[in-house]
């Protein structure tokens, strides 16, 4: 008995030895690799992280990179991709094209990249849209995404747009914090503006292609390699676009290989090319440089500026979450919920821990009622999208910020004592439609008033006389692309006055009829 009782003990006793032994190799790799990244930050080592990112992108490139090279040989020699933001806010789906861009890219030598910037008030004729409204921008909401495709390409004289890219706020959003912009809401203000600019929208245009060309260049090896893959499946699954994975590797493979990512194969223009003469050469400033960007702006306009993206969304998106977790049918939940998820409007929530809350509520809706309405293939890709955008945004999820939500203020610099008075006035007279005028606004129009005169009118006509660069010689540039609009411009009828009271309303109230059961 006494020796069964010695071997069980014997027994044992091993076990914490190889406990401990295991913690000794542990701790002696945990020290090595911390004197290795240490290393590397006082020499020219590679730390191993980055030792271990080269090793998995090679192990990617002999895996996939033969498939990639041959989707990039058998690309047409020119690709048009259309680019669109719509001005669809959370859980909406009014469409106004409020961001319009061509991409063309020569996909043989020398392979070149062009983004024509196409400002929304440009005029359309034809597609059944009432004269009033024919702008590029109300085409998207009234007629739809293919009248929009064929109205670019008509204006590009493109035989076809190969492939289409639609975001809302919420993704462009997430894509300015991919991209190092750590107060993202700061920087879709800088793209959105345009009230302090002469040449309005169609500065606000331009700054916004040479935006995206300046990304591709300083951001271009974010989207290759094994990180680069993820990056791009998750970007294709949060835009809404006809791009397949395979055709952005080959198109990120040829600009990159060929030496395309620079400034001497990459170029912006304006479409129509009337006022590129007037436009200023805006610089895009880096994350860091942000904030100051839009204070130098906001100085120009004092409270005339938009705070789209600074105020809390989370209530309003929470409130639809609840809604579609309450609704007893699952097909009426995908019916509340597919807004939310199809917009990704999570990604305007700068609170990490709520983000991820309706993140995760909105996955587990829809994979739940795609499940039980048997449509598991949509529950799976709605799971697999999920997983890629947490992969994609852990590390920016997990960084610290300080970020507050409400109206910016400028310490110390009061508004009314350095507004830019020609700013100020165009930013009252901003009106969506531009009746007059598709540029916005070379000769801003005074909206129809009382008879009687009031101050700001006299403040409004005294600025007009000394401002030289909004003399009606300057301004039919633009109006040149649609002649059979023209009489209409310069001699309004009793009715079109009664409609430049309401410019914006109309056309929201027009999409909305289009939208409305």
């Amino acid at each position: 008995m006494s020796q069964e009782l010695s071997l069980a003990a014997s027994d044992e006793h091993p076990q914490p030895r190889r406990k401990r032994r295991w913690l000794r190799v542990l701790l002696i790799a945990f020290l090595g690799l911390a004197a290795w990244q240490a290393i590397s930050w006082i020499t020219p080592i590679p730390s191993p992280v980055v030792s271990a990112t080269v090793v998995t992108d090679n192990l990617y490139d002999a895996v996939y990179s033969e498939g990639i090279i041959a989707r990039a040989d058998s690309l047409p020699a020119e690709l048009n991709i259309l680019l669109v933001g719509l001005d669809n806010r959370v859980a909406s789906t009014d469409n106004h094209a409020d961001a319009i861009h061509l991409v063309t890219i020569h996909t043989k030598e020398p392979v070149n990249l062009t983004i024509q910037s196409i400002p929304r008030g440009t005029p359309v004729t034809g597609y059944g849209i009432p004269d009033d409204l024919s702008f590029m921008a109300n085409v998207r909401a009234l007629r739809g995404r293919n009248s929009l495709m064929k109205a670019v390409a008509k204006l590009a004289k493109k035989r076809k747009i190969d492939y289409y890219v639609e975001v809302s706020f919420s993704q462009v959003m997430g894509v300015l914090e991919l991209l190092g912009y750590k107060d993202p809401a700061t920087a879709l203000q800088f793209l959105r503006h345009r009230k302090s600019y002469a040449l309005g929208d169609v500065q606000r245009s331009y700054n916004q292609g040479k935006f995206l060309m300046t990304q591709a260049i300083r951001r271009g090896d974010m989207l290759t390699g094994a990180k680069g893959d993820v990056m791009l499946r998750m970007g294709l699954g949060m835009v809404d676009t006809d791009l397949d994975l395979e055709t952005v590797q080959a198109i990120v493979y040829l600009l990159k290989e060929r030496g395309a990512l620079n400034e001497e194969h990459m170029a912006v223009k304006l479409l129509p090319p009337a006022n590129s003469s007037a436009l200023v050469d805006t610089d895009i400033p880096d994350p860091d440089q942000m904030n100051t960007a839009v204070n130098s702006l906001i100085r120009k306009l004092g409270s005339h500026v938009d705070d789209l993206g600074r105020y809390d969304p989370y209530p309003k998106i929470e409130s639809v979450v609840g809604r579609a977790e309450s609704q007893r049918q699952p097909r009426a939940a995908l019916a509340v919920i597919k807004p939310v998820y199809e917009q990704k409007a999570w990604l305007q929530i700068q609170e990490r821990p709520r983000r991820q809350e309706i993140r995760d509520r909105v996955e587990q809706i829809l994979m739940n009622a795609y499940n039980a309405t048997k449509q598991p293939q949509k529950a799976m890709e709605v799971h697999r999208y999920m997983s890629d955008e947490r992969k994609a945004f852990s590390d920016v999820e997990g960084e610290r910020r300080n970020f507050s939500y409400g109206r910016r203020y400028i310490k110390n610099k009061p508004a009314e004592a350095v507004v830019d008075t020609q700013a100020l006035m165009r930013a009252q007279q901003d009106e969506i439609g531009q009746k007059q005028t598709p540029i916005e606004p070379q000769e801003p129009h005074t909206p129809q008033q009382s008879s009687q005169p009031s101050a700001q009118q006299s403040t409004q006509q005294s600025a007009q006389q000394t401002a030289p660069k909004e003399t009606p010689q300057n301004q039919p540039q633009v109006q040149d692309i649609s002649s059979d609009n023209a009489p209409k411009v310069e001699q309004p009828t009793a009715s079109e006055k009664q409609s430049q009271q309401s410019a914006e309303p109309q056309v929201k109230n027009v999409g909305q009829e289009k939208t409305t059961p």
